[in-house]
């Protein structure tokens, strides 16, 4: 029986606070000074939410806890095992407990091993002996199954399930829903609660830091929102987000278990390693492409309002595509006013027949026009209703459309543009290679200049973007370090019988998104 009378006021919490899950904090002679810890630990992370934050934790709470969260779901690849092994191996040495999550229940949830659990267990006990078998250090390791954490104290954890859930919007819940590969249109009901529980485990473990990979960032992000509801009674959680290796075939963003060329596994064959780096995407000289975040709403709008219709007169000009009208925003050639002038009327003809449309129907509810388009609010999401004002509505009048539009903000900057990796064969050396080597030799024959030695990644891809490494020596190297790296975690499944038969079972299960 859960009860959810409210029996005595809630403890004040702070980054001070310790964690139930916590070991000893560790001897502070034996650590490295806390700029030197900070640094350490900021480099597991591609973003982090926020860095000032991340160094008080380490000032202040004398063993803080970062955790991760996995559903065990068929073989482990490369980036749950090396790069995982890398990023914890680097917070146990800070002071950090960290705290693997065995997310069984929710990988049941989502589907996983067909929903059955006793193969789902089978798995979650496979990649804690790969994690062991390539090395990670477990002194300050953790490993809690979530099915027996939350039957231990379950008034407690549904309690907090019930509370987020009562905090959101659906539509805000399900913007979370990609956490787990999914999209609105195949979610089951079991899903939609997913991301209420993913965010009360942190809550439910004291957690300091989210440590798990970017793609899971809007579900991280919406437990800060939810400690902002609740502050002083639960701590802030720094959300500290690793890089997601790229899959092996071209533009694929990760690895896919469902698709076994697209990832190195932590059991490959020196074969089957050679087979799938020779099929890898690897174009010669590239490394990045440039892709661009505009940040103005107004404009945001107004390309939406020239894909509808046309051509859109702009203060004295008329502007045919988005692209034009990009060009006169950056000369300063239009001006915030005149963009508003130009937006106000053209919605309010796009708005105006659906909006009448909707009244015949009845139909109170709030849908954006667009739920793509940028926010018009500062510090709130594209598509959220939320604030009434963020958004223009089908349902919106004449005026609710000027006064939003008039009411915008516009920040300074119209545009952010960022590097995004799309060579997997580099990613993994920036990644994987590099961090797990003091030294890398590209071989190659004399005939194409002779080997190549590096102790740092920038020469080492300054080399590759000038073209003094090709794709087949690249390829070549890459194979043989990935190799050296899965040897002891192939030949542990190899040698040990509980492992053989434990991975024996897993191959026999048939993988599933």
């Amino acid at each position: 029986t859960i009860s959810m009378s409210k029996t005595k006021q809630p403890t004040k919490v702070t980054a001070a606070t310790v964690s139930r899950y916590a070991y000893d904090a560790v001897d502070a002679d034996s650590l490295a000074p806390i700029e030197e810890r900070f640094q350490t630990v900021l480099s597991v992370g591609e973003e982090c939410q926020k860095a000032d934050e991340l160094k008080k934790i380490l000032q202040v709470n004398p063993s803080p806890v970062a955790y991760d969260g996995f559903e065990p779901s068929g073989r482990m690849h490369i980036a749950q095992g090396v790069l995982k092994k890398l990023n914890v191996d680097k917070m146990t040495s800070a002071g950090f407990t960290y705290v693997f999550w065995v997310a069984d229940w929710f990988a049941m949830l989502n589907h996983k091993m067909g929903g059955d659990l006793e193969k789902i267990k089978i798995v979650g006990q496979y990649f804690i002996e790969v994690w062991k078998a390539v090395g990670m250090n477990m002194d300050r390791v953790k490993f809690l199954w979530a099915s027996e954490e939350i039957g231990a104290r379950p008034e407690e954890y549904w309690g907090r399930v019930l509370d987020v859930s009562t905090k959101f919007s659906l539509n805000r819940v399900q913007r979370c829903c990609t956490i787990m590969g999914r999209t609105d249109a195949d979610l089951s009901s079991s899903q939609i609660i997913y991301p209420c529980m993913q965010t009360a485990d942190i809550f439910f473990m004291e957690v300091d830091v989210c440590q798990l990979g970017v793609d899971q960032r809007k579900v991280n992000m919406l437990a800060r929102e939810y400690r902002n509801k609740n502050k002083n009674t639960v701590k802030n959680p720094v959300i500290l987000s690793h890089h997601m290796l790229l899959g092996l075939k071209k533009g694929q963003e990760k690895m896919s278990k469902s698709d076994p060329d697209s990832a190195i596994f932590m059991e490959d064959t020196e074969a089957d390693i050679a087979r799938k780096i020779k099929k890898a995407f690897c174009p010669p000289g590239e490394i990045y492409e440039t892709k661009r975040t505009y940040l103005n709403p107004l404009f945001s709008y107004l390309a939406f309002v020239i894909g509808k219709v046309g051509a859109v007169t702009v203060g004295e000009k008329e502007f045919e595509t988005a692209d034009a009208l990009e060009l006169a925003i950056l000369a300063n050639e239009v001006t915030k006013e005149q963009l508003q002038a130009a937006l106000i009327p053209q919605l309010q003809k796009i708005v105006g027949p659906i909006r009448e449309a909707l009244k015949v129907l009845d139909q109170t509810e709030l849908k954006p026009l667009n739920a793509d388009l940028l926010p018009l609010k500062k510090g709130q999401m594209a598509g959220s209703t939320s604030s009434p004002d963020n958004v223009i509505c089908l349902s919106d009048s004449d005026e609710e459309i000027a006064s939003k539009i008039n009411g915008a903000f516009v920040p300074g900057k119209f545009f952010f543009d960022k590097k995004t990796a799309i060579n997997p064969c580099v990613d993994y050396f920036k990644h994987l290679i590099f961090p797990s080597f003091p030294e890398i030799t590209i071989e190659r024959t004399e005939e194409y200049g002779g080997n190549l030695t590096f102790s740092e990644y920038a020469k080492f891809e300054e080399s590759y973007a000038s073209g003094e490494i090709a794709p087949a020596d690249l390829k070549g190297n890459l194979t043989r370090y990935l190799s050296e790296l899965v040897r002891p975690v192939r030949e542990h499944f190899a040698n040990n019988e509980e492992a053989k038969a434990l991975l024996a079972k897993v191959k026999k299960f048939r993988p599933t998104r």
